[in-house]
């Protein structure tokens, strides 16, 4: 009796084990062929920036922080 118990309960666990990784593996799949393309940017946003600091926007930082 105790065998058949164990053998209920492993099958149990096998049947949820097999339901959880087909819906992990469904909504892997439909979450893949549901993605959206990446947007497209302009011209004017690939402007590379200055490398150049302004001392006068770091003293005001710094006269900012003070306070």
């Amino acid at each position: 009796m105790r065998s058949r118990l164990l053998s209920h309960d492993l099958l149990v666990v096998a049947v949820l084990t097999l339901l959880t990784v087909i819906t992990w593996i469904g909504l892997d799949v439909y979450r893949a062929l549901s993605k959206h393309d990446t947007p497209q940017v302009s011209q004017s946003q690939l402007v590379p920036l200055s490398p150049k600091v302004s001392t006068n926007v770091l003293d005001r930082l710094e006269a900012r922080r003070q306070k």
